[in-house]
């Protein structure tokens, strides 16, 4: 086991303090991640981001059964799509999703619901001078 000394960084007792523990609960309980209930593994897979997840997957069987279940990948497709509650989402749905967000070209519409009378024939040129107007169209 590695000792610090008191007068390094409290970034160093942090890490010192978890590898007491750790080693503590690994060679007095014989416990480890793997034995905790798979909701609360699924947890803390949830503050991973999904490049870590997929990193994780390789480490051990059970990381990679964990790696694909529905309930961690719709809590990271809630998360990071601002999603509400609703039918569950699969890794294939986040990929999908992801790959739409990332190559999607966006393009502001504008539409405005008026009748040609109400407005002036002066409007016309200020919209056409404006450059975050893709497509501008009058309606009855």
């Amino acid at each position: 086991m590695m000792h610090l000394s008191p007068t390094q960084s409290n970034k160093d007792m942090v890490a010192y303090k978890f590898l007491s523990l750790s080693t503590l609960f690994t060679t007095k309980a014989k416990t480890s991640i793997n034995h905790l209930p798979e909701e609360l593994i699924i947890r803390i897979f949830s503050f991973l981001s999904p490049q870590e997840v997929n990193h994780a997957q390789s480490v051990c069987q059970n990381w990679e059964k964990i790696g694909n279940k529905t309930a961690l990948w719709d809590r990271l497709y809630r998360r990071d799509f601002k999603s509400k509650m609703g039918e569950k989402k699969t890794k294939q749905d986040y990929i999908g999703r992801y790959k739409l967000k990332k190559y999607q070209i966006f393009v502001k519409t504008k539409k405005i619901d008026s009748s040609y009378s109400l407005l002036p024939i002066s409007f016309l040129p200020l919209v056409n001078r404006r450059e975050n107007v893709a497509r501008f169209k009058l309606t009855d």
